[in-house]
Order: C-alpha cells, then structure tokens, then sequence
C-alpha cells in the first residue's frame, strides 16, 4: 500500500502530505495544544526523531548527505534550550523533512482555534484568499502579497523545508502551504510573526492594497471541512464570504469527498470522479468501478473522463481491476477517447495509478502536473515521539512503475491550469479542454 495509514491504523491529527486520507488529513490522540515540554523532554524526543528516521527510513540518505543531515541534528541539539515550543516543532519538521521524499516528514497540524480566519489556495503560482469571515469578505479573490516582512514567494520557501515533498516537485507544497501560511504556530515558529497571536496579512486587488491585522480563532476543521478526507477543502465553509459565485457549480466541486461517476447525455461522455485510492464504506473500489464500465457498456460514451486532480492516494494494491476494465473495451482505451485530469494533488497511490495507465491504455493527460515523482518513495512507517506525541512517517518502499523514468511529475499532454478567475466564476478549464479537443 502506498500513502500513509488511515486514522484507523495510525493516530494522528492530520496527515500532512500525503495520503489517503488521504491521506490526509478525525478522532485524534493529539494534545490539545502544542505541547510544552522541558528541554530534556525535547532532547529526548529529538533523539528519538533521528533514531527512528535511520531505523525506519529505506533509504535516509538519498537526498541530503548523511553528514549534512547529522551536523543539522547537532546544529539543533545545542540550541533547545534558547527555542520556544512553536520553533522546536518547526524545527523538528526541518530534520524529518530531509529525508528528501513526500512520504517522510511530520503529520502533525497545530490544533485548536490557532488558525488565522483566511482560506488561502494557490492558482499558476499565486495565493489568493478563497474565503474569510463577513468582516473581511469584500477581500475574497485577493492576492495575497505577504504576511509581516515576509513575502508570498518567500513564504513558499519557507514551507518547503517543513512540508514533505519529492525532489523539485512543489505540490504537495502548493497543497498544504496555504493552510499552513494561516497557522498561528506555523508563522510563529519559522520567524515570519514575533508572536503566535496576531499577523498582518496583506493583500492586492484591483490595484490597491490592503493590510489586515488578525488574531487567531479558526479550527483546523473550519478550514478543511473533514479532515478525515482532505478533498472537501473547496466546499463553502459556513457563514464565511466565499470567492466563487454562485450558479452552476463545475463537476469536479460537486463531491468531492468521494469516489463517484456519471453518464452526460449531452456531450456523450462517461466523468468518473476518482477521489481515492480506497474502498468506501458501502461500496469497494472494484464493485465502485464495475459500475462505471456497466454505464460504458451501455450508452457507449465517446470519451471517458477520469478526474484525479483530488486523488492524493491510498492502496495501489487495489488498483488491477480498474486497469483491466479500461485496458479490455477498446472503444474507450485509445486516442482521442480517453482522457485523465490531473493536478498538484495527483500524489502517492494516484501517480501509481497514472502510471500503471500509461502501461495499460492509451490516456491523454489533462490539467497540471502531479504532485509526485514519476518513480517515488512510498508505504510510510509511521512513529510518535514519546514525549510531545507528535507524528512522523518516513518511507519504507520504493516504487518503480516506470524503471529508469526520471521525471519529476507527470506532465499534461494539454495543460490547463486553473486561475482565479476561472474559480470565481466556476470554470472548469480541464474538462473545457476535453470536451472541445479531437
């Protein structure tokens, strides 16, 4: 299986990264703060951290230089003592994050109402505000310039030595980032806010700017939805200004927590939302998509299209039957007939699937490119530090679907990207795209 555990199998507050939630991010043993420890305590849970990471890890070094990683151990071991709580966790994230994989790192999001009330997303490379209270609404579909002193493309940076992600691959970045911009913890760790409890925020649209000072008082789950599966992050958050207008809402926000399919008359064409990795509660994956290739069957669509642009994993293992329906109708497994929406969080057991398609049909890639090498570490083991009870997971498997490929994502074979305005105004450019190409 490649993706983390669910919450079932391993507890934690939220997977970071990458997994089946996907990963991702919920009943949850976490401490209900962010812990305060003494310096013993922490140097032991560093000791820890390192011990597990070499234990657990199958191949720690594949990135960062074994004595590169241990000086940075050094280099924070002498330091507990003069860093707050807020910079250790940081900190500690830095060191499981060389591990240099999107399958190895922390799995912890600070809990509590320490959320700044701001729904960032990113669109082609740019933080937008999504969504915020009445108080601030008139700001949605903001750029966001920077926070404090620190710019948007130095925030990036910054969340790209915390957040786990393969090399010179930023999706999983681009996917947490936003969230993690918001946490009060977060800012105040990496040194961006002096304090964990207030941040000025700055923001243009339509040529002005605007300063917005915040306290803290959101939840993790007001800004994910269900934690439980990390794909709900687009729905409208309750009694929030929202960016996107109403009307007609695209296809691919209309349910977006799970796997499900339908039959368009109208332009003859079969859309399979692909969420996850994983067999639902009343339904498995293969009985799930022995009724997509029933409707196949039946009306004969033109084009077949599979949405995994929210698909951030789970179990590989379960992926045969899906490639053996697609690869036995001949109709739909060839060009220009089948078509395959992909993303940033296209990640773990979904660039497996993206893969293993490529071996067995004859897809045409389109959206963006996934969040994940083409050939990637996986199958995390994940571990709690005994003092903090802070999680991390650190790779035990490498996938090779592909041997010897050595991209860093799987490029669309028709890009299109999502823009802000596209969002707002509930344009679907992938499926647009799709539905116009022969």
């Amino acid at each position: 299986m490649k993706g983390w555990p669910t919450l079932q199998q391993a507890h934690f507050l939220a997977p970071v990264a990458l997994c089946s939630l996907l990963l991702m991010l919920c009943p949850t043993v976490s401490p209900a703060q962010t812990p305060h420890l003494t310096t013993a305590q922490w140097e032991a849970d560093l000791q820890f951290l390192v011990a597990q990471m070499r234990a657990r890890h199958v191949s720690l070094f594949h990135q960062t230089p074994e004595g590169t990683f241990g000086a940075a151990v050094d280099r924070l071991a002498s330091r507990l003592g003069e860093l707050d709580d807020d910079q250790i966790v940081v900190e500690f994230a830095k060191i499981a994050t060389m591990a240099g994989d999107g399958h190895s790192g922390i799995l912890w999001f600070p809990p509590g109402d320490t959320y700044y009330p701001l729904r960032l997303r990113y669109f082609e490379n740019e933080l937008y505000l999504d969504s915020t209270t009445k108080q601030n609404g008139s700001l949605v579909g903001a750029r966001l310039i920077g926070v404090d002193r620190t710019s948007s493309a130095e925030l990036l940076r910054l969340m790209s030595g915390v957040i786990p992600h393969d090399p010179e691959n930023l999706g999983l970045v681009l996917r947490y980032a936003p969230t993690l911009i918001v946490s009060s913890n977060v800012l105040h760790g990496l040194g961006v806010t002096n304090t964990s409890g207030e941040a000025t925020f700055h923001f243009e649209k339509g040529g002005s700017v605007f300063d917005v000072t915040l306290q803290p008082e959101a939840a993790l789950t007001t800004l994910f939805g269900n934690i439980e599966f990390v794909g709900r992050v687009y729905s409208r958050i309750p009694g929030w200004i929202d960016a996107r207008k109403d009307g007609p809402v695209p296809l691919w926000l209309q349910s977006n927590d799970r796997n499900w399919a339908t039959y368009i008359p109208t332009s003859n064409v079969e859309y399979v939302q692909f969420n996850r990795v994983l067999d639902g509660s009343d339904e498995t994956l293969a009985d799930f998509f022995a009724s997509v290739f029933a409707s196949i069957d039946r009306y004969h669509p033109e084009k077949l299209i599979l949405d995994l642009r929210l698909n951030n994993g789970g179990n590989n293992t379960l992926l045969t039957p899906l490639l053996a329906g697609i690869r036995e109708r001949a109709p739909i497994n060839r060009r220009p007939h089948l078509f395959v929406i992909i993303g940033p969080t296209t990640y773990s057991a979904a660039q497996n699937f993206v893969n293993r398609l490529q071996l067995a049909a004859q897809p045409i890639f389109v959206g963006e490119p996934t969040g994940e090498n083409v050939n990637s570490y996986g199958d995390p083991s994940v571990f709690e530090l005994p003092n903090s009870h802070i999680a991390f997971g650190m790779s035990t498997r490498y996938w090779q679907d592909l041997p010897g490929d050595a991209r860093i994502a799987t490029a669309p074979d028709v890009p299109a990207p999502m823009s802000i305005d596209d969002y707002i105004n509930n344009r679907d450019p992938a499926m647009d795209a799709i539905l116009h190409y022969h």
